[in-house]
């Protein structure tokens, strides 16, 4: 049953199913408390970063223009091999994104 219990996650954190190791990355900006999730070859942004370039926005509460780009420069860091899978839009390589923005 419910315990009642609620499990969080933080920046660095790693979350481990069996072999699969998923690296927990904070990037706010679009909203409070956004998270990115680093496996292997994938990074799945939500509306970090989009494909293309484009990124999530920043007008609506909670959201930072200057944390988004923070977090758009943390993400940068990672392997411009990965796969992103945005929150929207088709999937691509991290490096196409790079150039686009």
């Amino acid at each position: 049953g419910y315990s009642g219990e609620v499990n969080t996650v933080s920046d660095k954190d790693v979350i481990c199913l069996g072999d699969l190791r998923i690296s927990v990355i904070e990037t706010p900006g679009h909203t409070r408390g956004s998270l990115c999730y680093h496996a292997q070859d994938v990074l799945f942004t939500g509306d970090t970063l989009l494909s293309g370039g484009g990124f999530g926005r920043t007008d609506l509460p909670g959201g930072d223009m200057i944390a988004l780009i923070d977090s758009i420069r943390k993400i940068f860091k990672l392997n411009s091999d990965i796969m992103i899978y945005p929150g929207h839009g088709e999937s691509s390589y991290l490096g196409s994104n790079k150039k686009n923005i």
